[in-house]
């Protein structure tokens, strides 16, 4: 949950900028890395959601939208809330 909990304060560090940011940036490569891991070691609603989110964050519109979708099933079949990974949805079509 660790890995999962930084990548998380990374996006919300930067969910309000306007501009996306690369892949490559370096704390942005370590938060998509540490969400790549926790979603390898314990696969979830949480990480799932978040690692939609970093892609969003980077401009990847149409795989955040398909991982946002996977975090909606994951948390469907678990009965976990989602409302947040819907107004993701909505600022993914937005930028689409």
């Amino acid at each position: 949950s660790g890995l999962n909990t930084y990548a998380w304060n990374y996006y919300l560090e930067h969910a309000d900028s306007e501009s996306t940011i690369d892949a490559t940036d370096s704390e942005m490569a370590t938060a998509l890395e540490y969400v790549k891991r926790s979603i390898e070691l314990n696969p979830g609603y949480s990480n799932t959601d978040t690692y939609a989110a970093l892609l969003y964050l980077t401009g990847q519109y149409t795989e955040a939208l398909k991982t946002a979708k996977e975090a909606i099933d994951i948390a469907k079949a678990n009965e976990e809330d989602y409302e947040t990974t819907n107004e993701l949805i909505q600022k993914i079509i937005e930028k689409m």
